[in-house]
């Protein structure tokens, strides 16, 4: 039996339009397979997949088979939270016109119990003879990973906002034309202008002229890429014209491709630190210029005297020295923050805060009974009643105490702290900074130290020079010369001493007055010492 040539080419046509459909499928399904998304054809009716990619196993951990012998997969599979939304879902998709998308996200339960956050695009496959939507196709993608570095940003965010706004420290975001994006009101109070004013205008227009050549050198740095921030002291002039004294530091954000974004700047002012330091250095000055008043009143004493005086003002000089250059090092401002959450006692601290107590972040969880631990124990208990007495009262606080690091080195501390609660009055956390403020108490105790040094040496001339007044006036020489010898002694913490005259009939040095040993009198065969 044969075929007619009609037959026989309609026949090959067919076979040809089989294949054709065939390598049409064969691609599909090869493009399906190398997507990291989940192709799935749902019916609308009867609640079934019509299609699943083979991926389904790596996004929930079970197999299509599995999710079809599931009861009910929605209640087994979604979050209770996100249910309700589906119902709502599935009336939204009947209303879609051909070609429309809808997308939405929503959380599933994993074989291995956690829950993972997916997202689901999808559009009509096909309709109903009445042209109800029938059969949709989904695209399924697993953006847990996003979700989380999402909700990790926010939390970040809401964090920064929070100290921010708290104006615990001055804080401003600057942009790379050196103009202010956004200040909290602290800036404002301590450069004295409205933030209106102040968004309107640059850091280095109101900053002090002596001072902008060196601030605008650290920034260049930044920008060209050689530093990522800086710290420095630096004056502003206020809106009234006041000269304030502050210490700053500057951090700047980068894009991918390392250009600047902007900068996160700290200001704190430190004009009434920098006053009392002028004011203790004019004190020393005025001291300094009477020990040398009282000193020219002792030149017609003895040379000796003098040379011992010399001396002396060399050593106050030299500690004067000593003090300009731990003023200089207290200018450096360290400042951290954290936070603690009074329910949940999760306690968080930013890198510098672990940089004052010494720590390293990767090592150690600072929990609440941890940091009691870091506190010098001589404090403990009066730093534990301003906390307690500010949780009490949900109110700010602020203490001074000791930190005593893992080396065993000791550090003074400024703790400063403010509570936050909701809207029901519920106190929910602290947040606050710590400040190091070890070199200005070591500069406050040298600067203590070397007051009572010079007070004592003060009265000690002045009794060298009362009794050379006396010396002058008196005929009894031996009892005054005895007080001189003391005064002597005691001037320069000496064990022993003696006062002797020369003889010119007999060319010898005799001892007048001597007190902690005993010698023979100098003559021209017997060396004195």
């Amino acid at each position: 039996m044969t075929n007619k040539p009609g037959e026989a080419r309609e026949s090959s046509e067919l076979a040809q339009l089989h294949r054709e459909a065939k390598e049409r499928e064969h691609f599909i399904e090869q493009i399906i397979e190398l997507t990291p998304v989940v192709i799935n054809v749902l019916d609308l009716v009867t609640n079934r997949d019509i299609y699943t990619s083979r991926d389904v196993a790596t996004l929930i951990g079970y197999t299509h088979d599995e999710v079809e012998q599931m009861k009910d997969r929605v209640s087994t599979l979604w979050h209770p939270d996100d249910v309700p939304r589906r119902r709502e879902h599935l009336a939204r998709w009947q209303t879609l016109a051909d070609g429309e998308i809808f997308e939405f996200q929503f959380r599933v339960r994993h074989r291995d119990g956690r829950w993972r956050w997916l997202e689901t695009r999808l559009m009509p496959f096909s309709r109903s003879e009445q042209g109800d939507v029938r059969q949709v196709v989904t695209a399924t993608l697993d953006v847990t990973a996003r979700k989380q570095a999402e909700e990790a940003l926010r939390a970040s965010e809401e964090r920064f906002r929070r100290y921010f706004d708290l104006g615990l420290i001055g804080m401003a975001i600057t942009s790379p034309d050196k103009g202010w994006i956004e200040v909290n009101d602290e800036i404002c109070e301590i450069l004295g202008y409205d933030r209106s004013e102040l968004l309107g205008m640059t850091w280095a227009e109101l900053t002090h002229p002596d001072d902008l050549p060196a601030d605008v050198a650290h920034f260049e740095r930044v920008m060209a890429g050689e530093l990522d921030g800086y710290s420095m002291d630096k004056r502003w002039i206020r809106e009234d014209g006041q000269v304030i004294d502050t210490t700053i530091s500057v951090t700047c954000l980068r894009r991918e491709d390392s250009t600047i974004d902007c900068f996160v700047a700290l200001l704190q002012d430190i004009t009434a630190r920098k006053r009392a330091e002028e004011a203790l250095a004019k004190s020393h000055v005025e001291l300094e210029q009477r020990v040398v008043e009282r000193t020219k009143q002792l030149t017609t004493v003895n040379e000796e005297l003098r040379n011992e005086i010399a001396e002396r003002q060399r050593a106050q000089e030299k500690l004067r020295r000593s003090e300009a250059y731990l003023a200089d090092a207290q200018r450096i401002a360290h400042v951290g923050n954290w936070a603690w959450n009074i329910a949940s006692g999760q306690v968080l601290w930013s890198l510098e805060t672990f940089r004052i107590f010494g720590l390293d972040p990767d090592s150690f969880n600072p929990t609440a009974e941890n940091t009691r631990s870091l506190i010098h124990p001589e404090d403990r208990a009066f730093t534990e009643q301003v906390f307690d007495n500010a949780v009490a009262e949900r109110s700010n606080f602020e203490a001074f105490y000791r930190i005593v690091r893992p080396d065993g080195s000791i550090r003074h501390a400024q703790g400063i702290g403010h509570p936050v609660v909701n809207e029901f009055g519920d106190l929910i956390e602290f947040v606050g900074i710590v400040i190091d403020v070890t070199e200005r108490k070591r500069a406050e105790m040298e600067s203590q130290a070397l007051k009572d040094a010079l007070a004592a040496e003060l009265a000690a001339m002045t009794r060298l020079h009362d009794f050379s007044i006396r010396l002058l006036a008196s005929t009894e020489l031996k009892p005054l010369l005895e007080e001189v010898l003391n005064a002597i002694i005691a001037l320069q913490n000496a064990d022993f001493g003696n006062i002797q005259l020369y003889n010119r009939d007999n060319g010898a040095l005799e001892i007048v007055v001597q007190r902690g040993f005993q010698k023979a009198p100098c003559n021209s065969g017997n060396a004195c010492s």
